[in-house]
């Protein structure tokens, strides 16, 4: 991969921590590449301070991730000049399809604070590669604890990933357009971000 003309070498995987009950262990190195671009960007006119991740699947798990989990930085430098900066590791939104935020144990994650990135996600109730029960309890944690965690759910559906995106392309595009012009304030007077209700049962 290239970065503003040199070369970028990222490596090392930190041992993860002993598990506590609901507690969540992601590779460092995914807030890294955040820092990464935040320090890269800085000097080619791109604002920052507007830098949004997402994914779908293993992405879609990354990208809440890093949403959830931008202060855990760890202390190994991932490229020369990394500055291990909390701020400097998180994201101002995410989005993505079908993921969630994995704990060892399956309860609620405990790491979810007022700082955290808001996110908006869309996700099927019959998938059978991203656990629905997961997204809607990584979904109810986060908005319990006052963050912005929208969720559009298809209940009778079973798609994953790009193929869910895909048969709802046009209502998702609208959905993150609206969410991110919102967040990473590129327009002004959008509307407010929406809490969708998870389906029932779940």
């Amino acid at each position: 991969m290239k970065v503003g003309g040199a070369g970028l070498a990222v490596g090392g995987v930190e041992t993860p921590p002993a598990y506590a009950e609901g507690t969540v262990y992601v590779p460092v190195v995914n807030q890294a590449w955040v820092d990464l671009f935040t320090e890269a960007i800085g000097p080619n006119d791109i604002d920052p301070n507007r830098l949004a991740v997402g994914g779908f699947s293993a992405g879609a798990v990354i990208s809440y991730s890093t949403a959830y989990q931008w202060d855990q930085i760890g202390t190994t430098s991932y490229f020369p000049g990394d500055p291990h900066t909390k701020l400097g590791s998180r994201p101002q939104a995410a989005i993505g399809a079908s993921g969630f935020l994995p704990t060892a144990d399956g309860l609620a994650p405990t790491t979810m604070a007022s700082p955290d990135a808001p996110t908006s996600f869309i996700a099927s109730r019959f998938d059978q590669a991203a656990d629905y029960r997961s997204t809607a309890l990584t979904t109810r944690t986060a908005r319990s604890n006052g963050l912005t965690a929208e969720l559009t759910s298809y209940c009778t559906e079973g798609l994953h990933a790009e193929k869910l995106y895909s048969a709802h392309q046009a209502a998702t595009d609208l959905q993150w357009t609206t969410f991110l012009a919102r967040e990473l304030f590129l327009y002004g007077n959008e509307p407010a971000p929406t809490a969708e209700p998870i389906c029932a049962g779940v």
